[in-house]
């Protein structure tokens, strides 16, 4: 079985971080950095060995590196797959930390390998809709498709934002949606204390508190150690799980403390 990033070079990715922040710090801004993209890898296809990306991503997205992650699809249908968003930033000023979702690992289509001049930190609105607004980013963006594509069979329309950069990260489209829609979803792999969705709700709701209709609800992993393959599924968000939030959006007005963060039953 393939091992992960980590496990083949357990101290790379702190080695890259210290190396960016040396390049970037230490003239004092008279330098760019000049560092090659590095590739690794983001999530958990199923029966693979349980790595919590989560734990990468918080150690990732405070340091003096960029962040892009992309979807779960070969051709991310704006800039013509993720090799070409790679082409487009290997002559950045910074270094880049590309992360591919481990899906993608088993998806084969046909793109067009063309250089792109689309500036880094742009996210793509890649379902369009005026009631909810969901952010995910890697292996989540799927589930909230789908999840999308469920609730318009009720008549409920789910905007869905691929966010592709964590860092840096485009306030702009998230923010012009949640102001529009009055109500956000946001979903990741991770679990949800700590993590990178927690830096989402937070962006939102000091920027959005007063076109909010509901308070911003997270659909992360749960806080336990990562289950086995066997159970990945339900560890993971679902389409049931996203569905169940969009409902706890207080359409009625009525908050439904069971599931509140921290609240006990």
């Amino acid at each position: 079985m393939a091992q992960t990033l980590e496990e083949r070079e357990p101290n790379l990715l702190e080695g890259l971080v210290v190396v960016a922040a040396n390049e970037v710090l230490t003239p004092r801004g008279a330098l760019h950095a000049g560092i090659a993209g590095l590739a690794t890898d983001l999530g958990v296809p199923s029966r693979a060995e349980p790595v919590p990306a989560g734990d990468l991503l918080e150690r990732l997205d405070d340091a003096p590196v960029i962040v892009s992650v992309t979807e779960q699809f070969p051709d991310d249908g704006r800039s013509g797959g993720h090799l070409v968003i790679l082409r487009g930033y290997e002559n950045g000023p910074d270094p880049v930390v590309f992360m591919e979702p481990k899906k993608l690992y088993w998806s084969k289509e046909d793109i067009e390998l063309r250089r792109v001049d689309e500036p880094l930190g742009h996210a793509a609105i890649r379902r369009h809709g005026k009631d909810v607004t969901l952010v995910a980013y890697g292996p989540s963006v799927p589930v909230a498709m789908q999840a999308a594509a469920a609730a318009a069979e009720e008549g409920v329309e789910l905007e869905v934002i691929d966010l592709r950069s964590l860092v840096p990260f485009d306030d702009d489209t998230v923010m012009r949606s949640v102001r529009r829609t009055g109500r956000c979803v946001v979903v990741q792999e991770a679990s949800g204390f700590a993590g990178f969705g927690a830096e989402i709700v937070a962006r939102i709701q000091e920027r959005c508190f007063h076109s909010l209709a509901a308070p911003v609800i997270r659909v992360a992993g749960f806080d336990i150690p990562y289950p086995p393959p066997m159970l990945e599924h339900s560890h993971l968000p679902s389409v049931d799980r996203v569905l169940d939030a969009v409902d706890r959006l207080q359409f009625d007005d009525e908050p439904d403390h069971r599931y509140l963060t921290g609240a006990h039953s």
